[in-house]
């Protein structure tokens, strides 16, 4: 991860008095103003302080760096569900802050790094201004990559002589607003008695490092992320040096990575405080490849967006598709459910038809339509039907206490829906008349518990009924039946037409008597046909397919996702995963088509 140094400046006195008050682990009222200090900051967002404060220790999804700490939950319910602050009863202070994650949409401006150092200066000053006493100075670093709260995360350490204090910020400053949504301080004053800056070299505390490895077939052979600190210990603070190197076996002709060593060494006094190996981690990989490490493993950009679901037009010339590439509203760095895209099948006229994201969007029969659920206020699904240009043309109301997922179009003004009744953990199959959309729906199936899912599949070559596969959790079995439901009949009329099919769930129609089917668990020998008069199934393996781009680390396609066959049954779209075998460009998930046979193989999205 690349950081910038920025600048060093010179520390000013500032004053702060925390009032101390007794702290019980299931009640933090005593911490209310405190707390109030940090949330009723202009540099954070607006949050609605719930009425009673409670503590419970870090949650695993906290993952707080720090021990003895406890976790406040502070919002009201009206409020997004993840703000929560840090409280270390051993000093009675608050030294974290957490605001959620942005849900989107979202600006789509950016500050400058710069900005942000300056609004993590000017939050410091407030809120921790012992990180600028006079006698030091302050080193301030900020990250390039900006993370799934939308925030670049800028670093304040304290040094004194040279030597990196335990007074520190982490300021995490969202770039569309400036906002502070993640903080995390520590303070502690220098004991005076602490020898600074120590009489050990970095040199030095090397070459100790070197003579103190855990095996004697091992040598340190590279050293990454040295720091020369003070640290708090048992006896009291130390005047340290903190090492990383890489232990390598004398005379191997291994060139992987081997283990990892972390020692602690008393800059004073030469004495190893603490020597521990370790196997490589992903962390520890990176800082060892930031550091230039010669025997670092060649690292992939990480995926750059996902492509998914490729759906083509009745007319077989476009393919919808949902993608959490960056759309309007959704920057990259959020990476939140996909928005809804339309492109034409020769990779042309690519179009965010809805930003937000989807569930289950389906063509209507003349395409020229789309039905799509979505979460709306609240966390309440509802569901739009839009045209292709995105334009929002009808949202359909719900009965009360229900909603609607999985549209399925019969025709132009008819749509077949899974209602879910909420509460009684039941779902149905229902006709919706969108002439009519505040009418009751027509009932076309019996209730199902809430464990089953209702799948659409296609209308029977006579127009008369819907077909759908229903699937029940039964533990180890799994129920799997495929469904008739008559359009002008009701629940009773619903029936069973295939109990238990050979394998999977169907995933599409192909001609009036062939339904394509794959195991959910996946693989390439887990795919069929089936043909719907007996039921038989025939194993189908899709084709290898050479992929067009001479820079693709695979040449070849093997494993297709989310297959799709064009209306005429020549050709089937597919996503597959693109790396760079030259590591500059990010990997990411695109959609291309190909012939039955994998030949003429073109990529789609860009």
């Amino acid at each position: 991860m690349r950081r910038h140094r920025l600048f060093t400046f010179p520390c000013i006195v500032l004053a702060l008095s925390f009032a101390l008050t007794a702290f019980a682990a299931e009640d933090a009222e005593a911490y209310r103003p405190q707390i109030e200090a940090i949330v009723n900051d202009p540099l954070t967002p607006e949050v609605e302080l719930s009425a009673g404060l409670k503590a419970q220790e870090p949650t695993h999804s906290v993952n707080w760096p720090d021990a003895g700490v406890l976790q406040v939950s502070i919002n009201k319910p009206v409020s997004p569900p993840a703000d929560y602050v840090i409280i270390d009863p051993a000093t009675e202070t608050v030294v974290g802050y957490v605001a959620p994650d942005p849900r989107g949409p979202v600006p789509m401006d950016e500050i400058s790094v710069e900005a942000g150092v300056e609004i993590a200066r000017e939050f410091c000053g407030r809120h921790l201004p012992e990180l600028f006493a006079e006698g030091g100075e302050v080193v301030v670093t900020a990250e390039e990559d900006i993370g799934r709260n939308g925030a670049r995360m800028v670093r304040l350490r304290r040094l004194v002589q040279g030597v990196t204090m335990p007074t520190l910020a982490d300021i995490g400053v969202r770039v569309y607003d400036g906002k502070v949504v993640s903080m995390r301080r520590k303070s502690a004053p220098l004991d005076a008695a602490l020898q600074l800056p120590g009489t050990l070299s970095l040199e030095q505390a090397q070459e100790v490092a070197s003579k103190n490895v855990p095996w004697d077939n091992v040598a340190a052979v590279w050293f990454f992320d040295c720091l020369h600190e003070v640290i708090a210990t048992d006896a009291g603070q130390r005047n340290v040096w903190t090492l990383w190197g890489e232990l390598r076996t004398k005379n191997t002709g291994n060139t992987e990575l081997e283990w990892f060593n972390h020692w602690v060494i008393d800059a004073n006094t030469g004495e190893v405080i603490s020597s521990e190996w370790t196997k490589p981690t992903e962390d520890l990989i990176a800082a060892y490849a930031a550091s230039g490490g010669p025997r670092a493993p060649k690292r992939y950009p990480p995926r750059l967006f996902a492509d998914s679901q490729p759906m083509w037009a009745p007319d077989g010339t476009k393919l919808l598709f949902i993608s959490d590439r960056e759309r309007p509203g959704y920057p990259a760095w959020m990476h939140r459910d996909g928005g809804l895209f339309v492109i034409n099948a020769d990779g042309t006229g690519l179009k965010c038809v809805v930003p937000d994201p989807v569930n289950g969007p389906a063509w209507s029969p003349d395409g020229t339509k789309i039905a799509y659920a979505t979460v709306g206020a609240f966390d309440t699904l509802t569901m739009w039907i839009v045209s292709v240009d995105g334009e929002r043309l009808q949202e359909l109301p719900f009965p009360k206490h229900t909603h609607y997922t999985a549209p399925f179009w019969v025709d132009d003004a008819r749509l077949f829906v899974r209602r879910v009744v909420t509460g009684v953990e039941q779902a149905d199959v229902v006709l919706v008349d969108l002439t009519q959309p505040d009418a009751e729906p027509k009932t076309l199936s019996p209730k199902y518990a809430s464990t089953a899912a209702q799948v659409p599949i296609c209308l029977t070559p006579d127009g008369s009924a819907i077909i759908f596969m229903t699937w029940e959790f039964h533990g180890w079995d799994d129920q799997w039946d495929i469904v008739r439901a008559p359009l002008d009949g009701n629940a009773e009329t619903a029936e069973v037409i295939c109990e238990k099919p050979p394998v999977g769930s169907v995933t599409q129609l192909l001609g009036p008597d062939r339904l394509f089917m794959r195991d959910p668990e996946g693989g390439r020998s887990k795919m069929w046909m089936v043909n719907m008069q007996t039921w038989e199934a025939q194993a189908w393996e899709p084709p290898s397919v050479p992929l067009p781009e001479p820079r693709a680390k695979d040449q070849r396609a093997d494993d297709l996702h989310d297959l799709s066959f064009s209306p005429d049954g020549q050709r089937l779209a597919f996503v597959h995963n693109l790396i760079d075998t030259e590591g500059e460009y990010p990997s990411c998930d695109v959609i291309w088509t190909c012939a039955l046979d994998g030949s003429d193989c073109r990529r789609v999205t860009p």
